[in-house]
C-alpha cells in the first residue's frame, strides 16, 4: 500500500514531476453522483522497481497497422510506471512509432486472465505525453466480455474506452471517451462521447480519469467531477447492430499509448516525427466495487 512518492525522474519527463507525494489509498469512495460508497478491491501503485508481472501482461505486436507494441518501452521509476513513445523511422512507411501497453489478460486469452472486474469505479492518476500535436495518444480502457467474437449485443461484449488523449491534436481539443461493440469487422459499432480538453490537464501534472458503471449507466470523470454519462442504449451508427445497454460481463483493463494518421486533423503522419521520445506516466489504476 502506497506511503509516499518519491520525486519522479527520466530523460523524457520533467525532474521536478511528482506522482502522490504523501498520499495513502483510500480504502473507501464515493463517486460524484453515485449513491453509496464503494471499497477498494484491486490496485497498483507502482511502487516497485518493475513492472508486477501477476498483475501485469505486456505485450508485443503491431496495433493500428502503424505502430509497435513493445516490453522494453515499459518502466517503474519513481512511483510511476513509464510507458516511453519512441519514433521508429522517418523512413519506415508502416510502423512510424514504438511504444507499449500494460493489459490484465495476456493474448485476449480469458484462461490467462490476470483481473477483472464487472462494475463499479475504475481510476487512473497519470500525466499526459508532453508533446500536444502528435500522431500519438495515451488510453485507459477496458475490454469487457466477448467483444472480440463479433457479438452485436453490447452488455455480452463492449470496448469501453474511458480515457484518449489524441483530441489534443484537433481545433477544438477534446478527450476522446468511446465505446466498441460488435467486434472489429462487419458488425462493429461505435459512439463517441467527446468533452472539451481541460486546460489543466495540459500543465504537465498529474490528473485522474475515472468511470463508474453499473447496470444502468456509465459514467465518465475528469479529476473526480463527471464530464459525460449514458445509459449505452440505442447507440451506434444505422445499418448495425444498435448498442442494448452497459456491457454486463467482467472487463480487463488495458494501459497504453499507440499511433496512427487519422488522430490528428489531417488524417496524415505529421513531418517531421518528434526527435526526442515522449512519455505517459502512470502514477497508480485503481479499481473500486
Amino acid at each position: 500500500m502506497k506511503i509516499n512518492k518519491t520525486v519522479f525522474t527520466s530523460i523524457f519527463l520533467s525532474a521536478a514531476a511528482l506522482c502522490a507525494a504523501g498520499a495513502a489509498v483510500p480504502l473507501e469512495i464515493r463517486p460524484e453522483g453515485v449513491q453509496k460508497n464503494l471499497r477498494l478491491v484491486w490496485h497498483d501503485e507502482f511502487d516497485g522497481t518493475c513492472v508486477d508481472t501477476s498483475k501485469w501482461d505486456i505485450p508485443t505486436r503491431s496495433r493500428q497497422g502503424s505502430c509497435l507494441w513493445i516490453p522494453a518501452n515499459v518502466s517503474v521509476t519513481g512511483g510511476c510506471a513509464v510507458i516511453s513513445v519512441r519514433r521508429t523511422s522517418e523512413d519506415d512507411w508502416t510502423y512510424r512509432y514504438q511504444s507499449a501497453c500494460l493489459r490484465t489478460r495476456a493474448d485476449h486469452d480469458p484462461a490467462r486472465t490476470l483481473y477483472e472486474f464487472c462494475g463499479g469505479y475504475a481510476e487512473i492518476r497519470a500525466r499526459l505525453p508532453r508533446i500536444r500535436r502528435s500522431n500519438y495518444w495515451a488510453a485507459f480502457w477496458l475490454m469487457s466480455g466477448d467483444v472480440l467474437s463479433g457479438t452485436a449485443n453490447s452488455r455480452a461484449g463492449s470496448e469501453i474506452d474511458i480515457m484518449e488523449s489524441f483530441g489534443r491534436a484537433w481545433p477544438e481539443p477534446f478527450i476522446n471517451h468511446a465505446l466498441h461493440w460488435g467486434g472489429y469487422a462487419k458488425n462493429h459499432n461505435m459512439a463517441n462521447f467527446r468533452t472539451p480538453f481541460p486546460a489543466e490537464s495540459d500543465d504537465g501534472e498529474f490528473h485522474t480519469w475515472g468511470l463508474y458503471w453499473d447496470s444502468e449507466r456509465y459514467v465518465f470523470y475528469f479529476d473526480g467531477k463527471p464530464t459525460a454519462e449514458t445509459d449505452a442504449s440505442g447507440l451506434g451508427r444505422p445499418g448495425r447492430p444498435l448498442s442494448g445497454g452497459t456491457a454486463q460481463r467482467p472487463a480487463y483493463i488495458k494501459i497504453s499509448c499507440e499511433a496512427a494518421p487519422w488522430a490528428v486533423p489531417e488524417n496524415r503522419w505529421l513531418s517531421p516525427l518528434p526527435s526526442e521520445p515522449d512519455s505517459f506516466a502512470v502514477d497508480y489504476v485503481r479499481i473500486y466495487q
